[in-house]
């Protein structure tokens, strides 16, 4: 929701609380997505560098996933 507004910070933040939860579950499909998303929302404001460590770290946790490409 907050990315489809253009509130890409607020998503960032969002984002990295729900990774806390879903590393509690053990759903690391679910973790490496949140991990995609945050590249995206970064990518989106501009911030590479940020965008780059998030999609290495879902490719981490899922190397085999095209989520990153």
């Amino acid at each position: 929701i907050y990315t489809n507004d253009g509130k890409f910070e607020k998503a960032i933040e969002s984002f990295k609380k729900a990774v806390v939860l879903v590393k509690k579950q053990g759903t690391p499909a679910v973790e490496a997505s949140l991990y995609n998303e945050i590249g995206n929302a970064e990518a989106d404001m501009g911030n590479n560098s940020p965008a780059f460590n998030a999609y290495q770290k879902a490719l981490k946790i899922i190397p085999d996933t095209a989520l990153s490409l």
